[in-house]
């Protein structure tokens, strides 16, 4: 029991009499890793079995040092008590090990705290939690999108990220019509300013991070130390930045912690941002041309909504361009004509026969067909207005298939994650056993003599678990998250290294190869051993692709025409050609056009390129293939 409540004990209960002499007995009892220290001195003054177990040191190499001898990371002054914190922590002739900690105060008077510690798996549980919490989070903020909303949507924006990464506040700052100042979006924030300047949008472009100590550079920054923060993350809201967005901590690690998931959720955001943008510029024009009583012919005509005016009767009365264009009619077929004729859909039929309307009636989702049969996603409002002094009815069609395709995204996003795992899983379980396999007939092999009938029956097995062996590790690479750290490196070095290692393979095969270098600025930032993996990849292809008879190889670098900030690799062949009913298809897993080809070579490749930035395209003729591959360079990502 007294090792149960250790973590209940509160802070007035500083009565609680502990013996030095008892802790190593006390501590044996908990059922989880732990040290006892000395919260002032970081000294650590106990530990458990347990702790030893996972370590393999033992109390005389620890009792008595500092606790920074233990954890890599995080200093211990920077904790917050009871919060949960991601470290190394050194293991006895071993690698590091990933895990989790708390700190909790025993007696504060005696400075004795306890930390709990408990192991990281890789993808674990914490990782599990913020990607879903992400998620969820991002399928709230989609809701709000939806309702057109702005104070709701971005309401729930700063909801969602005290959520998500357990900060203490989030405020945010719009540009005001006038493009002069930063208006705090939450008026009765007491703490940040009401405004602040524009100036703030030119010293902060990407993702700012300052904590307690570092040097102020901001406005930001001046009121975050001014408030004793920690930490204060400063985000800019927009493709053109409309707005910056401040969360605010005591804790000073959720940056470090978090980057990524930080950085990825931004991304999103801005993305719904930018939508509301558009729809709101949308709502604007068309408050414009209600204001006006649709007097002016210009404004309807001009609008990006598919608007129709009828009368009491139903009857069409008049059309803008762009409903004639989406629909796929004339003017002169539809003026005159029944509205339902044309909009046949039940929801829209029983709101237009409906005696008692709102002033603004809104359906949503709304299939419409055009002309041809085809289905549009619309979001239909129906104003009452006036029109030649008679009262009728404004009809807008807004597409929104942007919306439905973001929300399909988000729930893509779910099943690429689950399949993923899926996949692994079966990748992880079949390939053990081929292994046991291949190494019980590698044994047979040298158990029986070169006579033995039964020696191709073994080499051909042992063929086939090495194929199968090739696939378990495609399927592997494929399913794997890209978290590699990228560095510099020379592009036109790697493709040089990677020709010569392929010399001999094009002497066998009768082929003659071309390399020309013609950018002297060769360096792009990526995972040197993804991008060698797709060049190796691509030459292999292009070599199987040619006949024993040969052929010619050549590999181009130089920088993409007409845009200075990329190199474009060119890697073709003299080959037979992609055939035709694969060619739509040969980024997707699990389509080859060789006849024991896993199907994965391409479609890894291209997951590689594109977690770099890059792009890759294909040109496939009867006498040959070229592959395109654009990377953007070092200097410009810098940029």
């Amino acid at each position: 029991m007294i090792a149960k409540n250790l973590f209940n004990i509160k802070n007035d209960r500083d009565d609680y009499v502990i013996n030095l002499g008892e802790l190593p007995l006390l501590i044996d009892q908990i059922p989880y890793p732990c040290v006892i220290i000395d919260s002032k001195s970081k000294i650590v003054l106990a530990i458990n079995y347990l702790f030893t177990e996972m370590t393999s040191y033992g109390n005389q190499e620890l009792i008595g040092g500092e606790i920074s001898s233990i954890f890599k990371q995080f200093p211990l002054e920077k904790v917050v008590e009871g919060k949960t914190y991601k470290d190394l922590i050194k293991v006895k002739r071993k690698p590091e090990l990933a895990v989790f900690f708390e700190l909790h105060h025993i007696s504060k008077k005696k400075n004795l705290a306890i930390i709990k510690i408990s192991e990281s798996v890789s993808g674990g549980k914490k990782q599990t939690n913020i990607n879903k919490k992400i998620i969820d989070g991002l399928l709230r903020i989609n809701k709000m999108l939806l309702s057109g909303t702005k104070k709701y949507f971005f309401q729930a924006v700063l909801d969602e990220f005290c959520e998500i990464f357990n900060c203490s506040k989030s405020y945010l700052y719009l540009l005001n019509n006038q493009h002069s100042l930063l208006e705090n979006f939450n008026k009765d924030n007491q703490i940040f300013s009401k405004t602040l300047p524009t100036i703030e949008l030119e010293r902060i472009k990407n993702i700012d991070y300052w904590n307690s100590g570092k040097r102020v550079l901001t406005e930001i920054h001046r009121i975050g130390r001014r408030e004793g923060y920690s930490s204060v993350i400063t985000i800019p809201i927009g493709d053109k930045t409309l707005g910056l967005l401040i969360i605010v901590s005591e804790n000073d690690l959720i940056f470090t912690q978090f980057q990524e998931e930080l950085k990825s959720f931004t991304d999103w955001i801005n993305y719904f941002v930018n939508y509301l943008n558009m729809i709101d510029k949308k709502q604007q024009e068309n408050k414009r041309l209600l204001k006006n009583d649709l007097a002016y012919s210009k404004f309807f005509e001009q609008s990006n909504d598919c608007l129709v005016i009828i009368n009491n009767q139903l009857k069409i009365m008049r059309i803008n361009k762009h409903f004639l264009k989406v629909m796929k009619y004339s003017s002169y077929e539809l003026i005159g004509q029944n509205i339902l004729d044309i909009i046949q859909n039940d929801k829209v039929k029983d709101l237009l026969e409906k005696e008692q309307k709102s002033l603004v009636e809104v359906i949503y989702p709304v299939s419409i067909h055009d002309r041809d049969g085809i289905s549009i996603p619309m979001k239909m409002k129906i104003i009452e207005s006036m029109w030649e002094k008679e009262k009728s009815n404004l009809i807008i069609l807004s597409d929104v298939s942007f919306e439905i395709e973001a929300k399909q995204k988000i729930g893509k996003m779910e099943n690429q994650a689950a399949l993923g795992e899926v996949i692994a899983d079966f990748a992880h379980e079949v390939r053990n056993p081929i292994n046991n396999i291949s190494t019980g007939l590698q044994l047979m092999r040298m158990k029986i003599g070169n006579e033995d009938s039964n020696l191709q029956v073994i080499d051909r097995m042992q063929s086939d678990c090495i194929r199968m062996n090739d696939l378990m590790e495609s399927i592997l690479s494929f399913s794997r998250q890209n978290i590699s750290n990228f560095k510099p490196f020379d592009c036109c070095d790697l493709l040089e290294k990677i020709n010569r290692r392929f010399q001999n393979k094009y002497q066998t095969r009768k082929i003659m190869s071309h390399f020309v270098c013609i950018s002297k600025d060769n360096v792009v930032i990526g995972d040197i051993k993804s991008i060698d993996q797709v060049f190796t990849n691509i030459i292999n292809n292009a070599i199987d692709a040619m006949t024993d008879k040969g052929g010619e190889l050549s590999i181009k670098i130089d920088k993409k025409m007409n845009s200075s900030d990329f190199l474009e690799i060119k890697i073709s062949d003299t080959g037979p050609g992609i055939p035709e009913e694969i060619k739509e298809k040969m980024f997707e897993p699990f389509i080859s056009g060789k006849e024991k080809g896993t199907g994965l070579g391409l479609a890894i490749t291209k997951k590689i390129i594109d977690s770099h930035g890059g792009k890759i395209k294909v040109e496939s003729y009867t006498s040959g293939t070229i592959f395109n591959i654009t990377l953007k360079l070092a200097a410009k990502e810098k940029k």
